[in-house]
């Protein structure tokens, strides 16, 4: 009887429980079931710092800060696609050179930096860079952010660029645009496109920036050169955009017959 008491007791803890759901190596789903047990449990298990520390110990973390915006975020984290560090962009970088310097593939740096071509880089102060051994991220801390530029969800790993601000100069936050009025942007991308007038506030150019970045699947930044570059004038700066796109990659397909070209006229020389 006094050992049933004192586990019940135990039970009622919440810093024993804590200790519970970090050091048990429950499952995901075994962690949310767990909120419905009873209230006391729920109240632990709302606490943001029970996840993260859960989170550090499957990953061999030392450190786990923020909070995703979505609980499924820890379930489904996977090494090279949740896991970055940050590049500072430098003025002769390329997409290819970063690659070479960094170990990644060319592919890789674009699909996690939603980067449609080499133009989309020079839009950006700094890139993410995917870990790709587990060496990299243990015993390092990590901060769980939102990227406005991918729209996705990341641990950012710690480094010497990460002194300053995430959440200054279009950097990555946790929290979005999510929450803004989807009839006042429709309202707003109606008016751009028949007139080539300038928004009238500075938050109607942040949304129109954000409309012209997503439906082109682009970043920010470059959205708003085009734009600014335009006058502001929504149907001009995206017809501009493609023509940039369509001429790059004209250019690759002619560097690439070149380069084709140059091959077989030195086997032919043999």
């Amino acid at each position: 009887r006094g050992d049933g008491s004192t586990a019940a007791a135990a039970m009622k803890n919440e810093d024993f429980l804590r200790k519970v759901f970090v050091l048990g190596s429950l499952d995901w789903k075994d962690l949310a079931r767990a909120k419905c047990v009873c209230k006391l449990w729920a109240e632990v298990l709302e606490d943001e710092g029970v996840w993260n520390a859960c989170f550090a110990a499957r990953w061999e973390l030392k450190e786990v800060s923020g909070k995703p915006r979505n609980a499924s975020f820890y379930e489904n984290a996977a090494l090279s696609s949740t896991f970055v560090s940050r590049h500072r962009v430098a003025s002769s970088d390329t997409v290819a050179s970063i690659a070479l310097k960094r170990g990644r593939s060319v592919s890789l740096l674009k699909q996690t930096n939603n980067l449609v071509s080499d133009t989309s880089l020079f839009c950006r102060a700094k890139i993410h860079i995917p870990a790709r051994t587990l060496d990299e991220i243990r015993g390092a801390r990590v901060a769980i952010r939102h990227c406005p530029e991918t729209l996705r969800e990341y641990c950012f790993i710690a480094g010497e660029d990460d002194s300053e601000s995430e959440g200054e100069g279009g950097g990555c936050t946790g929290s979005g645009a999510e929450g803004e009025d989807e009839g006042e942007e429709e309202a707003i991308m109606k008016v751009s496109l028949l007139h080539s007038k300038r928004p009238d506030s500075a938050k109607q150019e942040q949304k129109m920036v954000g409309l012209m970045a997503r439906s082109l699947k682009i970043c920010e930044r470059e959205a708003k050169y085009y734009l600014d570059a335009s006058e502001f004038d929504l149907k001009s700066a995206m017809a501009t955009y493609r023509e940039d796109l369509a001429w790059e990659n004209t250019e690759k397909l002619k560097e690439a017959e070149r380069m084709r070209r140059d091959r077989k006229s030195v086997f032919c020389c043999y």
